[in-house]
């Protein structure tokens, strides 16, 4: 919900128009740039960085289900403690094989 005050009631004055510009001077939709951005690099980082967020996201989801089901089983065991339990899990995991891989 949006709620405006107004600061101030006056009424409403004419201004000066907004100053001319010649047809020549503004800029054309189909202007071409002089220096283009190659935007390569920075697309390469977005699908990397794309993939990373679904990988977490499907760690989070796996963690979640994984843990009420283990807490489901388990009539003691907290699903919190479930859930923290298996994210953390994943994480040593994967701390676990990233060095591995930089070992070899």
């Amino acid at each position: 919900m949006v709620v405006v005050l107004a600061a101030r009631m006056r009424p409403l004055e004419p201004c000066q128009p907004v100053p001319y510009r010649h047809a020549l001077d503004q800029t054309v939709v189909d202007q071409q740039v002089e220096h283009p951005v190659d935007a390569g690099a920075a697309g390469g980082l977005s699908r990397i960085a794309e993939r990373v967020l679904d990988l977490s996201a499907l760690v989070a989801v796996v963690a979640m289900w994984g843990g009420l089901a283990l807490s489901y089983e388990i009539a003691s065991l907290p699903p919190s403690s479930a859930i923290i339990g298996l994210a953390g899990a994943a994480y040593a995991g994967a701390t676990l094989v990233s060095r591995v891989r930089t070992a070899v």
